[in-house]
Formats: C-alpha cells, structure tokens, sequence
C-alpha cells in the first residue's frame, strides 16, 4: 500500500509567501504616498517616484515593492530639455481600471501615466506616456470633480507662462488636450490648484528678473463640458514676491449640511 505526500515546490512556497505579504500589506495600510525625486539626468541619481504605503495604526511609512520607481528618459529628444529628467509633481486621479498617478516631468516636457496596484501600492508605468506639455510643467492637479487634469508651464513662453488642459479618459487614464490649449498664465507659473467643486483653477506665478519677481495669480472658469478654460474677470490678482504653492480649501458655509448646523446654533 503507497502513500502519498503532498510536497510543496519552491514555485509554490514563493506564491504563497507573495500572497502572505500582499494580504498583510493590505490589512495593514490604509492608503499610499507618492513622492517626486527631481534627481540628476540618468543612471543611479536620475528622478524617481518614492512609493511608500501608510501604516493604518501608526501613519508611518513603508516602501513598497519595487520603490523608488525610475522616470524614464527620452532619448529622442537630443537637445534642451532633454535628454533627463526632473519629475516635480505628482497627483491622481481615479479611472475604471483603478487609481492613476500623473507625474509632472518639468525637463522632458511630458507627463508619465502610472498605474497603481491597489492591493500593494507598486507602479506599472502606461505604454501611452509620455503626454506632451507645451513646456516645463511644474505643477499637475486632476480635477476631482470632473475629467480634467491641469499643469502649470513655465517655460518657454517668457514673459509669460501657460496652464495645459486635459481630458482624462476615463477607462484608460490617457490624456487628450481639451479645446484652446494651451490657455495664457503669469510669469512662470510653478503652483496649480483646482477647487473642490472643480469650477475653477488658479495658477501662482513667481514671476522673473523681468517683473522683479512680482508675484500673482492667475484664475479661471472652467467649462464642464469641454474642460477650456476662461481668465475670470480681473486676473491675474496681485500676491506677494514668488509665489511658489497655492492650494484651495471648501467653504465651510456652503451645503445643506452646514446650513442646518448654522440654523441649529441661530446663526445667519
């Protein structure tokens, strides 16, 4: 009489052990952060995305698999900006196929399509990437409440600066740039910002030698069915000398909710 023994093959052992991490990693995260390295042109110091998942206990943090993730570089463009890379801002924005990280290549002139595993946080970079930026991208921000996506650019364009628009697609995360793109901004735009309702985006312009470095910023309307942009009456509005970030907050007045809030205090 024979007996059997069920013997696990090293292929085997591996796949589980990856399965093991995977769940644990997931159980034990509550989302992830992605960092811009800028770095140098190429090999070892050239510019990554650092990757890392949150501890849902604790808020720290812990490289996934695979990071830092190299930005590639074009090596078909021979001349400035390129070849390099400087990576120097990032966002996302959610698509049918999961979350899709764009990353702002300011020396390339493009935008890189990543997308994220959402059981481990690791990047798998898009085939259709890069997406051409009129020049120097330095802030990217989707659009949370529409199909957009916006990246301040800052050169080549002295004085002046621009703000590209894209429509996101929706199942695939590809770019396609909206209709008048791109649309006028300040000198050198370096901040992008949309507000949570999506109606408008607002650029900071540092300014240059040229203006004294005279900060404003720039804001428009923005069109919800196409994504074109519209300057709002009187922008560019004056800031302070380089502007360098600029974010937008909702109005805590604003909603059903907090209408009922007020009115339950006897407030106006």
């Amino acid at each position: 009489m024979f007996t059997f023994r069920k013997v696990l093959s090293p292929f085997c052992v591996l796949c589980l052990l990856c399965a093991f991490a995977v769940s644990t990693l997931r159980a034990q995260s509550v989302g992830f952060v992605y960092v811009t390295n800028a770095g140098g042109s190429s090999g070892a110091a050239a510019g990554s995305i650092a990757a890392y998942s949150i501890d849902r206990q604790t808020g720290g943090l812990l490289p996934v698999p695979g990071s830092p993730f190299t930005v590639p570089t074009d090596r078909s463009k021979t001349g400035f900006p390129a070849p390099g890379t400087m990576p120097c801002s990032v966002t996302v924005h959610a698509t049918a196929a999961g979350q899709a990280l764009y990353v702002a290549d300011s020396f390339q002139n493009g935008i890189w399509l990543y997308v994220i595993d959402g059981a481990t946080g690791v990047l798998a970079l898009s085939p259709a990437s890069p997406f051409s930026v009129p020049g120097g991208p330095y802030s990217v921000k989707a659009n949370s409440s529409g199909p957009f996506l916006y990246a301040s650019n800052s050169y080549p364009s002295y004085p002046t600066g621009s703000v590209a628009g894209y429509t996101i697609d929706t199942v695939t995360g590809s770019l396609t740039a909206v209709p008048g793109s791109p649309f006028l901004a300040g000198a050198v735009p370096v901040g992008t910002a949309v507000d949570p309702a999506g109606r408008f985006v607002f650029t900071a312009n540092q300014g240059s030698s040229m203006n004294n470095f005279t900060g404003t910023v720039s804001a428009y309307v923005v069109d919800a069915n196409t994504g074109a942009l519209a300057p709002v009456p009187g922008s560019p509005f004056a800031a302070g000398l380089e502007p360098t970030s600029i974010a937008t907050a909702r109005d805590p007045g604003a909603g059903a909710g907090a209408r009922q809030r007020r009115k339950a205090l006897m407030l106006p």
